[in-house]
C-alpha cells in the first residue's frame, strides 16, 4: 500500500471520528464508512458448529463480476480511498 493510500485513509478515520462525535453529541449524521466487507460466497458443504451459512434455508443469488465492479466504483466515488476485505466460505 502506498504512502498516500495510507494517509487518505487516515484522513478518512480522523473525518469520520469527528462526524461521530457530531452525531453522537447533535443527531447530525455526516459519517460514511472506511472499511467494506464484501462476502464473494456464502455456499459451504462444511458443517462447523459456530457457523450459520450451512442452516441457511436458502442463499442468496451470488453476485456477477460487473455487479462487484459497479459496487466499488460506487463506493469510490462515495466514499473517496476506501480499504475492501473480501471474503466467502468454502468453495
Amino acid at each position: 500500500m502506498k504512502l498516500l493510500d495510507v494517509t487518505a485513509l487516515a484522513v478518512n478515520h480522523t473525518r469520520n471520528a469527528i462526524a461521530e462525535e457530531l452525531y453522537l453529541r447533535g443527531g447530525a449524521d455526516f459519517t460514511r464508512p472506511v472499511t467494506v466487507h464484501g462476502i464473494v460466497n456464502e455456499i459451504c458443504n462444511y458443517k462447523c458448529r459456530y457457523c450459520e451459512c450451512w442452516r441457511q434455508a436458502k442463499y442468496r443469488p451470488e453476485m456477477e463480476i460487473a455487479e462487484w465492479q459497479k459496487a466499488i466504483r460506487d463506493l469510490k466515488a462515495f466514499i473517496g480511498t476506501i480499504h475492501i476485505e473480501f471474503s466467502g466460505v468454502e468453495a
